[in-house]
């Protein structure tokens, strides 16, 4: 059985809701609503039977729910979404507030990088929760502060691509879960310009995996599709390009495809 989850805030009421989808009858279900104040730029995660949602950005008091780019108080609140009981549970708080940091899951562990402070500062940080303890630690900070970046797997590495540090960040760094360190790497751009008219859409991304290559979809302007070669290190603008979109609806279209290999479940989050 393959079930879609969504969660998000209504625009006319501000209330949360959850949302799953069932593929086979072609229906959606209410189901229970997170408790906490509505809020954006969460990070979110699948691991096994369970949904994360870590960090965010609350809406203010009278806030247009609609006006996503505001930025509200950032929390460090934690909460785990049973699939099977359809709950939730609050799980051990971050270390440090933030919003639009990166989130991805190898064997048991859930590595949160980056995002953006109280104040406005971009992040370097990184944590790694353990879900059988509920317990984060603190782990070796990324070389580079990122927000609305990409954190995917590949192997027993972590990639952490683009988003916006004092400009829009154009480095790839890996984190090599043996050795525990980080390694900016040199990425060859083929048929990628680093312009000023192509930077601006590398924000908020969102991308799958599929063997040993890394695909990215547009930002919060939109923009073309590109395919990154963990191997050759080599990063390519994809002949046929996402449309521009409002990238929110982009970014949740892709994130199913992103979970589409899941046992059991797909998962997305906008």
């Amino acid at each position: 059985m393959i079930f879609l989850f969504v969660f998000g805030v209504e625009s006319e009421s501000g209330k949360n809701f959850t949302k799953r989808y069932d593929a086979s009858m072609d229906t959606w279900i209410d189901m229970t609503p997170i408790q906490r104040p509505p809020a954006h730029s969460v990070a979110a995660i699948h691991c096994q039977k369970d949904i994360f949602l870590i960090g965010g950005s609350i809406f203010d008091a009278g806030q247009n729910f609609d006006d996503i780019d505001h930025r509200g108080d950032l929390v460090d609140d934690v909460y785990k979404y049973s699939i099977l009981n359809d709950n939730w549970v609050k799980c051990d708080n971050l270390p440090e507030k933030c919003g639009e940091a990166a989130a991805a899951l190898i064997d048991g562990l859930i590595y949160c990088s980056g995002g953006t402070l109280q104040g406005g500062a971009f992040s370097s940080k990184f944590y790694a929760y353990d879900t059988e303890t509920n317990k984060w630690e603190i782990k070796k900070s990324m070389n580079i502060e990122r927000s609305g970046h990409i954190l995917e797997v590949v192997g027993d590495k972590l990639y952490a691509m683009g988003g916006i540090s004092l400009g829009f960040e154009q480095s790839v760094e890996t984190f090599d879960t043996q050795t525990h360190d980080w390694t900016i790497i040199p990425c060859h751009f083929k048929t990628v310009r680093w312009d000023d008219k192509f930077a601006v859409r590398c924000q908020t991304w969102t991308s799958f995996t599929i063997g040993q290559k890394i695909y990215l979809f547009p930002g919060e302007r939109g923009g073309g599709i590109l395919e990154y070669d963990t191997d050759q290190k080599t990063l390519v603008k994809m002949r046929h390009n996402a449309p521009d979109t409002n990238c929110r609806m982009v970014s949740a279209f892709m994130t199913l495809s992103k979970l589409v290999q899941a046992t059991y479940y797909i998962d997305i989050f906008d």
